[in-house]
């Protein structure tokens, strides 16, 4: 009896050990600010804190493309970039390129809701919006209306579908 109830400790202990985000080592982190530049990761959450945890938080179910989808629907060239024969600068930074555009670089905060998949879409429409339109449109889109308006793109703070919003 003794041997099982140390199995059962030793077995249960490794899975609270295994289900702990690896992404809250310090290697891990130390890794990121090797190479970020503008912005510093560090321990934002109690590191008890487990990966389903997370997980919701992340909120993105994938990509899940439409049933009647087919590859014509999807951009594959971008003429934009046929000036430039083929070209890709070392640094580009967006907020110094469309300066005028204030929500580029805005850091939004999604709370404890599995929303990024709105935050994300909705902030890059509006930036897209404000390069297209030289500063014209230049405002925040609510991620709030697709989270909890947007039946058929998601399933609120539980996440939803980047394509679909």
């Amino acid at each position: 009896m003794a041997r099982l109830v140390i199995l059962l400790s030793v077995v249960l202990f490794s899975v609270y050990q295994t289900e702990q985000a690896y992404f809250l080592e310090e290697s891990y982190i130390e890794m990121i600010n090797d190479v970020a530049t503008t912005w510093t990761a560090g321990v934002n959450f109690d590191p008890s804190t487990p990966e389903k945890d997370f997980i919701k938080m992340l909120g993105s179910k994938g990509v899940e493309a439409a049933k009647n989808a087919s590859a014509h629907m999807f951009k594959t060239h971008d003429v934009a970039n046929d000036n430039n024969n083929g070209y890709i600068p070392r640094t580009f930074d967006a907020r110094r390129r469309w300066r005028h555009c204030k929500t580029i670089g805005e850091v939004r905060d999604q709370g404890h809701c599995g929303s990024c998949w709105a935050m994300a879409t909705s902030s890059a429409f509006a930036d897209r919006l404000c390069v297209a339109t030289n500063g014209d449109f230049n405002e925040l889109l609510s991620a709030e209306e697709i989270t909890f308006c947007c039946h058929t793109c998601g399933f609120g703070c539980n996440g939803g579908y980047p394509i679909k919003a």
